[in-house]
């Protein structure tokens, strides 16, 4: 419907905003932060562009323009929770976590059940190897959206670095859903220096998929010291 009313409704701001979010939303990152560029220019005190802008040059690996685009969507009273979030993880990448985790504190005032949220506060954590304090966070962001894939992934994460492998196979999970926990585990306990329950959980991955499963023996191979 979008790319109907393009022609016709492409000079209204309005129209142009919805298209902005509609372009980051479905991965055409260039052309979002190219619209959002454009709209900043005509409304340079406007928080929703300039995030929108901000989140668009992150995604294109651009983060010292980011980083400054994010920082004027902040400075705004009226700031969405994106950009708190978005601000928090470029923190996290320049190991800022006292900044990292207060624009996360500001996102979950501003949205407190987005799972998005939660899942990057508690892979903060785990980047500073806090593991059980990043455990609360993911379960939280777990209860919120069960089916996001990378929430599953750091929850697991959190489990081996941890020490806590629940490497059963669970009702109802497929032999490839359980072979990628089991290697999430490995990589993990790895992570964790436990090279002895590394290689027994990556070892368990490779046998449990049925089919080849490369990255586990990545994995394997840099627990064994063959890569």
């Amino acid at each position: 419907m979008l790319a109907a009313l393009r022609p016709a409704c492409a000079a209204d701001r309005g129209f142009a905003a919805l298209d902005a979010q509609w372009l980051l939303r479905t991965g055409r990152t260039e052309a979002a932060f190219a619209l959002y560029s454009a709209l900043l220019e005509q409304e340079p005190e406007n928080p929703e562009f300039a995030a929108g802008a901000g989140r668009a040059a992150m995604r294109l690996g651009r983060d010292a323009e980011a980083f400054a685009l994010l920082i004027r969507a902040t400075a705004a009273p009226d700031a969405g929770w994106r950009a708190w979030n978005a601000i928090g993880i470029l923190h996290d990448r320049r190991g800022e976590w006292a900044a990292s985790a207060h624009a996360y504190d500001r996102a979950l005032q501003l949205s407190p059940d987005e799972a998005q949220i939660w899942n990057n506060r508690g892979y903060s954590l785990l980047l500073q190897g806090l593991a059980a304090e990043a455990r609360p966070a993911l379960d939280r962001a777990l209860a919120l959206d069960s089916n996001d894939a990378r929430i599953r992934r750091n929850r697991e994460l959190a489990l081996a670095l941890a020490g806590t492998f629940d490497d059963r196979r669970r009702p109802g999970e497929t032999r490839q859903e359980w072979a990628r926990r089991l290697n999430n585990m490995g990589y993990g306990a790895w992570l964790a220096g436990n090279p002895v329950a590394a290689r027994s959980l990556l070892a368990r991955a490779i046998e449990a998929s049925e089919t080849r499963f490369e990255r586990a023996e990545r994995n394997l191979a840099r627990v064994e010291g063959r890569e």
